[in-house]
């Protein structure tokens, strides 16, 4: 999509969106938080009456306990009891559905019976029939009870249970929420992806930037090369460069970086590549070329990295670097290797005069170049085979 306003107001469109989505996220998520609390408050409340409940049936046994004060332990049950009602008030408050209400409206019940049979006790001890006290005391009473505290342990499994549920709703509400906003970003990067360009506009453009820094004293030339076209840097094949670049992230072996070197070298037309790598005294030195002799090469001496050149510059700053043909037949684009620790050295490539200046040819030339960084520290170069061979024929 080429239209500028309207890719602006995708764009908008896109953010708020997410902006939204990220907003109905934390809202849900204060919904899940506050179910949790409200749920972990009804079971603290019904553990509490529970407890109460069991104080009650302890209590109202000392009614007909030997030796004991029945008047002190009628105290005791009647403000236990009123305890637990005002528990119940509280439950019935925190219930959430119709359901749990209806449980804790039954124990409510089973505690107004009890309220009427311990009257009944009290009346038995009163007139010192503790005999018929007890029958109503540890049958009746201990049922009562028991099935208070049991309604009570079948609202807190209700509300649990329905708390799991709310949050499981919730949490599927959340990944459609996410699934829907995806898709819905994701059509939108495809639509603000740039479109093909206007038939009357050229492919390649060819800026003629100025050039700051110095020409490098590399002036390596080879005759060997296909002539170059009539419009350098114009009939670069990108399908192919994608390809290049595709297989040189999957290189083995030096050799088979030598053979993408020299595919590399077909695609833009080059006259030369030298791939340049610090030294163990942080100098550049040829580790790997072509289109180059080999007693060429053996001459070319090393680079410092302060030097006043291309190579080094763009080693040092990490910035591609053009070098003008001017009135030379050869101009070149130098490229950094970079890496997460650094620069990791440059690629040189020499090329027909004008194409440097295409800004198809530096870009896959930069391309070309980030392939080789993740290359550098692990495949053997050049230089270092000769070393290690030479040392071998010394030995």
């Amino acid at each position: 999509m080429a239209h500028r306003g309207v890719r602006i107001a995708l764009f908008w469109i896109a953010a708020a969106l997410m902006a939204g989505t990220g907003y109905r996220l934390f809202t849900l998520e204060r919904r899940i938080a506050a179910s949790t609390e409200e749920s972990r408050q009804f079971d603290l409340q019904a553990q509490e009456t529970v407890r109460q409940l069991a104080e009650v049936k302890s209590a109202q046994s000392g009614y007909v306990a030997a030796g004991q004060g029945h008047a002190y332990w009628t105290t005791r049950v009647s403000t236990l009891v009123r305890a637990v009602n005002t528990g119940l008030d509280a439950l019935s408050q925190r219930a959430i559905d119709e359901a749990s209400s209806a449980v804790v409206a039954d124990a409510r019940k089973s505690i107004d019976q009890f309220v009427k049979l311990d009257a009944r006790a009290r009346e038995y001890v009163t007139a010192s029939q503790l005999l018929m006290a007890s029958d109503v005391i540890f049958a009746d009473g201990l049922e009562l009870v028991a099935s208070a505290a049991s309604q009570l342990d079948q609202a807190r499994e209700h509300i649990r249970q329905e708390h799991q549920r709310s949050t499981a709703d919730i949490r599927r509400l959340e990944i459609y929420t996410l699934i829907v906003t995806g898709g819905i970003v994701l059509l939108v990067m495809i639509l603000l992806v740039p479109g093909a360009r206007a038939e009357a506009e050229p492919l390649l453009r060819v800026e003629n930037r100025p050039f700051e820094l110095p020409k490098p004293d590399l002036t390596l030339r080879t005759a060997g090369n296909a002539p170059a076209p009539r419009n350098p840097g114009s009939e670069v094949n990108l399908q192919e460069a994608a390809a290049l670049c595709l297989d040189l992230s999957r290189v083995a072996s030096t050799t088979d970086l030598r053979v993408l070197l020299a595919r590399t070298a077909t695609l833009l037309h080059a006259r030369g590549i030298v791939l340049w790598v610090p030294g163990q005294s942080g100098e550049l030195r040829p580790a790997l070329s072509h289109g180059y002799p080999e007693a060429t090469l053996a001459r070319l001496p090393s680079i410092a990295a302060t030097a006043d050149n291309a190579t080094a510059a763009a080693y040092r700053l990490g910035e591609v670097k053009e070098v003008p043909a001017g009135n030379s037949p050869t101009g070149a684009v130098i490229a950094p290797l970079l890496t997460a620790a650094g620069c990791g050295g440059v690629l040189a490539v020499e090329l027909p005069a004008g194409a440097e200046s295409h800004t198809a040819v530096q870009a896959i030339v930069t391309f070309i170049a980030a392939q080789l960084a993740g290359l550098v520290g692990s495949a053997p170069t050049e230089t270092s085979t000769r070393s290690q061979t030479a040392g071998r024929s010394s030995a």
